[in-house]
Protein backbone atom coordinates (compact mmCIF):
# COMPACT_ATOMS: atom_id res chain seq x y z
CA UNK A 1 0.00 0.00 0.00
CA UNK A 2 1.61 3.18 -0.74
CA UNK A 3 1.81 6.20 1.71
CA UNK A 4 0.39 9.41 0.81
CA UNK A 5 2.49 12.46 0.83
CA UNK A 6 2.90 14.82 3.00
CA UNK A 7 1.92 17.50 0.98
CA UNK A 8 -1.27 15.68 0.18
CA UNK A 9 -2.29 15.20 3.28
CA UNK A 10 -2.13 19.01 4.32
CA UNK A 11 -4.20 19.69 1.33
CA UNK A 12 -6.86 17.19 2.80
CA UNK A 13 -6.40 18.99 6.17
CA UNK A 14 -7.19 22.30 4.56
CA UNK A 15 -10.01 20.80 2.38
CA UNK A 16 -12.03 19.57 5.50
CA UNK A 17 -11.09 23.00 7.39
CA UNK A 18 -12.62 25.02 4.43
CA UNK A 19 -15.90 22.67 4.58
CA UNK A 20 -15.71 23.20 8.09
CA UNK A 21 -15.54 26.92 7.70
CA UNK A 22 -18.69 26.80 5.28
CA UNK A 23 -20.51 24.75 7.62
CA UNK A 24 -20.57 26.37 10.94
CA UNK A 25 -22.97 28.81 10.38
CA UNK A 26 -25.29 26.47 9.70
CA UNK A 27 -25.24 24.81 12.58
CA UNK A 28 -25.73 27.92 15.20
CA UNK A 29 -27.98 29.31 12.89
CA UNK A 30 -30.69 28.18 15.45
CA UNK A 31 -29.13 30.10 18.66
CA UNK A 32 -30.23 33.22 19.96
CA UNK A 33 -27.67 34.65 21.77
CA UNK A 34 -24.41 32.76 21.13
CA UNK A 35 -24.63 32.80 17.56
CA UNK A 36 -23.18 36.39 16.29
CA UNK A 37 -20.47 35.99 18.58
CA UNK A 38 -19.61 32.79 17.38
CA UNK A 39 -20.00 33.91 13.94
CA UNK A 40 -17.81 36.76 14.41
CA UNK A 41 -15.59 34.82 16.24
CA UNK A 42 -15.01 32.26 12.94
CA UNK A 43 -15.21 34.57 10.41
CA UNK A 44 -12.88 37.02 11.37
CA UNK A 45 -10.42 35.55 14.21
CA UNK A 46 -10.53 32.03 13.30
CA UNK A 47 -10.63 32.04 9.34
CA UNK A 48 -7.85 34.32 9.08
CA UNK A 49 -5.55 32.89 10.92
CA UNK A 50 -6.22 29.05 9.76
CA UNK A 51 -5.65 30.93 6.36
CA UNK A 52 -2.53 31.54 7.17
CA UNK A 53 -1.15 28.53 9.79
CA UNK A 54 -2.07 25.71 7.37
CA UNK A 55 -0.98 26.93 4.48
CA UNK A 56 2.16 28.23 5.47
CA UNK A 57 2.98 24.31 7.05
CA UNK A 58 1.57 22.86 4.20
CA UNK A 59 4.48 24.66 2.22
CA UNK A 60 6.80 23.69 4.63
CA UNK A 61 5.82 19.99 3.79
CA UNK A 62 6.00 20.33 0.00
CA UNK A 63 2.30 21.85 -1.03
CA UNK A 64 1.63 24.03 -3.87
CA UNK A 65 1.33 27.38 -3.64
CA UNK A 66 -2.17 26.54 -6.15
CA UNK A 67 -3.16 23.76 -3.89
CA UNK A 68 -3.05 26.04 -0.56
CA UNK A 69 -4.76 29.48 -1.98
CA UNK A 70 -7.86 28.15 -2.97
CA UNK A 71 -9.73 26.32 -0.42
CA UNK A 72 -10.01 28.99 2.85
CA UNK A 73 -11.19 31.58 0.85
CA UNK A 74 -13.20 29.80 -1.76
CA UNK A 75 -15.35 28.66 1.96
CA UNK A 76 -16.18 32.12 2.48
CA UNK A 77 -16.71 33.47 -1.25
CA UNK A 78 -19.13 30.51 -1.29
CA UNK A 79 -20.61 30.97 2.00
CA UNK A 80 -24.37 31.58 2.33
CA UNK A 81 -24.08 33.16 5.37
CA UNK A 82 -23.00 36.83 4.73
CA UNK A 83 -21.39 38.70 2.02
CA UNK A 84 -17.22 38.37 2.40
CA UNK A 85 -16.02 39.13 -1.30
CA UNK A 86 -13.41 41.15 -0.63
CA UNK A 87 -12.48 39.47 2.61
CA UNK A 88 -12.38 35.62 0.82
CA UNK A 89 -10.40 37.60 -2.03
CA UNK A 90 -8.06 39.01 0.73
CA UNK A 91 -7.47 35.24 2.39
CA UNK A 92 -6.76 33.71 -0.66
CA UNK A 93 -4.07 36.23 -1.65
CA UNK A 94 -2.77 35.44 2.13
CA UNK A 95 -2.65 32.24 1.99
CA UNK A 96 -0.89 31.87 -1.75
CA UNK A 97 2.12 34.55 0.04
CA UNK A 98 2.08 31.86 3.41
CA UNK A 99 2.29 28.93 1.37
CA UNK A 100 5.36 30.65 -0.37
CA UNK A 101 6.58 31.25 2.21
CA UNK A 102 6.39 27.81 3.42
CA UNK A 103 7.83 26.21 0.78
CA UNK A 104 10.84 28.71 0.76
CA UNK A 105 11.43 28.00 4.06
CA UNK A 106 11.35 24.17 2.96
CA UNK A 107 13.97 24.88 0.19
CA UNK A 108 16.53 26.58 2.84
CA UNK A 109 15.92 23.79 5.08
CA UNK A 110 17.25 21.06 2.59
CA UNK A 111 20.09 23.55 1.19
CA UNK A 112 21.34 23.67 4.23
CA UNK A 113 21.76 20.26 4.78
CA UNK A 114 23.39 19.46 1.87
CA UNK A 115 26.33 22.10 2.28
CA UNK A 116 26.46 20.13 5.91
CA UNK A 117 27.17 17.24 3.88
Amino acid sequence: MKKCSPALIWFLILIVTAFALWGAPFLYDGWVRGAMALYVFCMYVLAPVLAVLLPYFGGTRGLHPMAGFFPIGAALLFSMHGEHGKMALGLMLVSLIATVAGNEVKKRREDRRREKR
